[in-house]
């Protein structure tokens, strides 16, 4: 009798394993991939992508590194840059660190940092103004198919010296990450109170 009962475990064990094969094997196939995190949304194709950009791009200075997510309006008091932090940039980052470091981090681990440090869509923005405290009063929404998505939460980085005699602000803007799979253009408004808006604009279809 226990012989049995021993048998009849073995093979509901190896049953569910199987099932659990087969599933993971079916989500690769449609290409979806089973990375630790749902929110990352993204294909198997894509993670091996972003994972080979990251490599293959190592030695990049990081600006010339985030260039295909960054919207550059140039110098001056009414110009700025903000670069826009998708899964897929995210896990490009982690695996062009890894790289550098050597560490030779395996995906699911790559995936796993990745989906724990991107659990919102968030900007970095970079501002020019001519004295401390310049963005105070300054606002961000995004704008997603004439929707005003407000923002989550806001962290300033601090100032420091630009060119030309002025100061440069630092912000990290964060939003609900729920917008990235509806492709289609974004608008990134800085509102100022005294002066025209600022548009940052990017092309989800263009970036991944």
């Amino acid at each position: 009798m226990k012989k049995a009962w021993v048998a009849a475990v073995i093979v509901a064990v190896v049953v569910i394993g199987a099932l659990v094969y087969l599933t993971q094997k079916k989500l690769v196939k449609n290409g979806i991939a089973a990375a630790p995190n749902a929110r990352l949304a993204m294909t198997a194709k894509e993670i091996s992508t972003a994972i080979n950009y990251g490599k293959n791009h190592k030695d990049d200075l990081l600006v010339d590194f985030e260039k295909p997510w960054t919207v550059f309006l140039g110098y001056g008091s009414d110009k700025g840059s903000a670069t826009i932090f998708t899964p897929y940039h995210c896990l490009a980052l982690i695996s062009r660190n890894s790289a550098r470091d050597n560490s030779d981090m395996d995906i699911e681990s790559l995936c796993r940092l990745c989906a724990e440090n991107h659990k919102d869509l968030y900007f970095e923005v970079i501002l020019y103004g001519d004295d401390d405290n310049f963005d105070r009063d300054y606002k961000a929404v995004v704008l997603k198919d004439g929707r005003e998505i407000p923002i989550l939460k806001a962290i300033h980085l601090g100032y420091d010296q630009a060119r030309e005699y002025t100061l440069s602000s630092q912000q990290k803007l964060y939003f609900p990450a729920d917008i990235l799979p509806e492709k289609g253009k974004i608008i990134l408004r800085i509102v100022k109170p005294k002066a025209p808006s600022l548009d940052f604009v990017f092309d989800l279809k263009k970036i991944l």
